[in-house]
């Protein structure tokens, strides 16, 4: 997720590859996610 401009939530989601987040403004939050690959960014605590 890249420069959004809103409230964003992501929870519980199974992702296979990384969670890239950037210049979204506020920044998302969620959690209880389970990645394959890297969290990253504004999304490395979800």
């Amino acid at each position: 997720m890249f420069s959004n401009n809103g409230e964003i939530t992501i929870t519980r989601n199974r992702i296979d590859g990384s969670l890239q987040c950037k210049s979204n403004n506020p920044a998302p939050t969620g959690g209880n996610n389970t990645v394959g690959g890297n969290k990253e960014d504004q999304c490395r605590s979800l």
